[in-house]
């Protein structure tokens, strides 16, 4: 999550970040100069600037004072500070191919003729070596306006709606914060220079040279951070410090009231028409497309595609696409494809896909196909198709057509195909195909082909249950105990001569798969495969009561007849070791034949035994009979 959130981040910025300080690269504004002015008339000081440097300047005769004397020492000063000290900021600068065109600077005024905008312009240099600082954000604190250094230290900063005093603050990764107060709005000028901190060594000052001269070159430039970053991603890389607006209004990040300082602002509002960047929100977030906060989110945040906090999110999230958060959140979250936190989450969970957790959740997880959490779900999950909880759950797990805990269920896992429990489950499970628990079922295991567990205290219901151990009832057409109910017997009765059977399961219930043959004559042959359930309460340390229900399908020869006979049974069991017991007994038959392809009269019953006879159809005929049964039993 955490890779996903930083490339979510830097693809924002390469995409839609907008430079506030758009500056060219001035050449001839940043040429160095040497030169002495004594009473000089300003036209000449200007002629003598421009064949120095190789350049002319282009101005209005009505906006200059050609008379006006000037002296004026410049040492390895930019042609730019030299045109700031000869007019007092009050003129604007600009290139065109070899000509400077000076104008007179404009000063829109509003109300009691406060200034709408004002540009204010500086360099930004080392206090050490008085080099020049690239790369670095300089903004007014009252406004946010903010603009970064270029190549030459110089920034360029309009500033809306200002108000005296200005506080300017100047931001360099390495260097100390430094702010500066212009009193006045009438000399927008700024000179600030910053003392170096942490690794980055001073560097001896260049000595200075007093005699006529220019350079195309900047007196010891100090490196840019790096030309690749965008000036957003430049200005969060400078600022560690985190301002607050109560409201701020976007279009894209970077373009909007906050700027360039958009990744450290919180704001309380934000209103985005395509997508919105901060360091965070309190109240309300609304965007076209998308919001992203570098740090926490509060409130609500809602946009058409994706919502993404950098650390955790305690808000209600709402996106057509996306809901994502790099730390812990809590809250409810709807998102149209998925939801994904990068820690721990608390509140509800909605997506149409996929809500993934990586450590733990506590509440309502739903998903339109998969829920996963790394960690412990204390709640509820509710998926279209998987379920994943690889730390357990606390309660409830459905699916339509998966669960998976890699530890404890806490109360019930209902799937459409498929439970499984590297754990224990103190509840139910219920599927309709499968039920797996590696551990304890303290509860029920309910399916409708197979029940697999450790140990179960309680019931298993299935065509298939099979267990180590089980305190309570497997119900099920084949169920295996493995500490529980098995034998083999050889018995006779007075039908069949030859009776096999196995018994399975436990004492309360068993299943019995049992086969017979009853030789009748010269090729003639009389066989059955059956079924039954029985139970065998102790009578004693060594004697058990037997009480079993059979049905017995007969055949006669290789005829695939109807002849069904069915047996209740009741008799003892004495067990005179560990492996082998004797049992016999009373029985009850039921026997319905088919009567246009009758068994052998071997078979048939003597009148004298039958105690019910009668034809259930033209068909069909049942007799009831008494009878004894009588065998040895193998047992492990």
């Amino acid at each position: 999550m955490v890779a996903k959130s930083s490339l979510i981040s830097s693809l924002i910025f390469m995409l839609f970040s907008l430079s506030a300080n758009a500056q060219g690269k001035t050449l001839l504004l940043e040429k160095l100069v040497t030169i002495d002015f004594k009473n000089e008339k300003t036209g000449r000081a200007l002629e003598r600037l421009g064949n120095l440097g190789g350049f002319s300047f282009s101005y209005s005769p009505e906006v200059i004072d050609e008379t006006k004397k000037i002296t004026l020492t410049l040492r390895s000063k930019s042609v730019r500070e030299a045109l700031e000290l000869i007019f007092s900021s009050e003129m604007a600068y600009r290139e065109k191919g070899k000509h400077i065109i000076l104008t007179r600077r404009k000063i829109e005024s509003g109300i009691n003729e406060l200034p709408k905008q004002i540009v204010i312009t500086g360099y930004i240099t080392d206090s050490n070596t008085g080099g020049r600082l690239a790369s670095a954000t300089v903004f007014d604190t009252g406004t946010l306006s903010a603009a970064n250094t270029d190549a030459f230290g110089f920034f360029s900063m309009k500033i809306v709606k200002p108000s005296a005093p200005l506080k300017i603050a100047a931001f360099r990764k390495g260097y100390s914060d430094t702010l500066t107060v212009l009193p006045t709005l009438d000399k927008p000028t700024v000179q600030l220079a910053m003392r170096p901190v942490g690794d980055i060594p001073a560097k001896a000052p260049t000595p200075l040279v007093p005699t006529l001269a220019i350079r195309d070159t900047m007196l010891n430039p100090v490196p840019s951070i790096t030309s690749e970053l965008s000036p957003g991603k430049l200005a969060m890389l400078n600022i560690s410090d985190t301002l607050r607006r109560e409201y701020q209004v976007g279009f894209l990040p970077f373009a909007g009231s906050n700027g360039l300082l958009s990744g450290n602002v919180i704001n309380d509002y934000s209103l985005n028409a395509l997508g919105g960047f901060s360091m965070g929100n309190e109240k309300l977030e609304l965007a076209g497309l998308f919001n992203v906060a570098r740090a926490d989110v509060r409130g609500v945040q809602a946009a058409g595609l994706f919502n993404a906090a950098g650390r955790s999110s305690d808000a209600v999230q709402l996106a057509g696409v996306a809901n994502m958060s790099r730390d812990t959140s809590s809250g409810v979250q709807l998102a149209g494809v998925m939801n994904v936190h990068g820690s721990s989450h608390s509140g509800f969970l909605a997506a149409g896909v996929l809500n993934y957790t990586h450590q733990a959740t506590e509440g309502v997880s739903i998903a339109g196909v998969l829920n996963h959490q790394n960690g412990y779900a204390d709640g509820v999950q509710i998926a279209g198709v998987l379920n994943s909880a690889l730390s357990g759950i606390s309660a409830l797990q459905i699916a339509g057509v998966l669960n998976v805990a890699a530890a404890e269920v806490g109360a019930a896992q209902l799937a459409g195909v498929l439970n499984t429990t590297i754990g224990n489950v103190n509840g139910a499970q219920v599927a309709g195909v499968l039920n797996a628990c590696t551990g304890e079922v303290r509860g029920a295991q309910v399916s409708a082909v197979l029940n697999v567990a450790k140990k179960v205290r309680g019931m298993q219901v299935a065509l298939i249950n099979v267990s180590d151990s089980i305190s309570g009832v497997p119900v099920g057409l084949l169920s295996y105990v493995h500490s529980g109910f098995h034998s083999v017997e050889l018995s006779t009765d007075e039908t069949f001569m030859i009776n096999v059977a196995f018994r399975t399961g436990v004492r309360s219930f068993y299943n019995i798969f049992g086969a017979g043959n009853n030789p009748v004559g010269s090729g003639d042959n009389i066989w059955y495969y059956a079924y039954g359930i029985g139970g065998s309460p102790r009578l004693g340390r060594r004697f058990n009561l037997d009480i079993q229900l059979t049905a017995h399908w007969l055949n006669y020869n290789s005829d695939p007849e109807f002849n069904l006979l069915n047996r209740f049974a009741v008799g003892a069991d004495y067990k005179f070791s560990k492996t082998f017991s004797i049992f016999a007994g009373a029985q009850l038959n039921g026997l319905l034949t088919d009567q246009i392809n009758s068994l052998p009269d071997s078979v048939i019953p003597d009148d004298n035994d039958v105690v019910y006879d009668r034809n259930i159809s033209a068909d069909y005929n049942l007799k009831i009979y008494p009878g004894v049964r009588a065998g040895l039993r193998v047992w492990w």
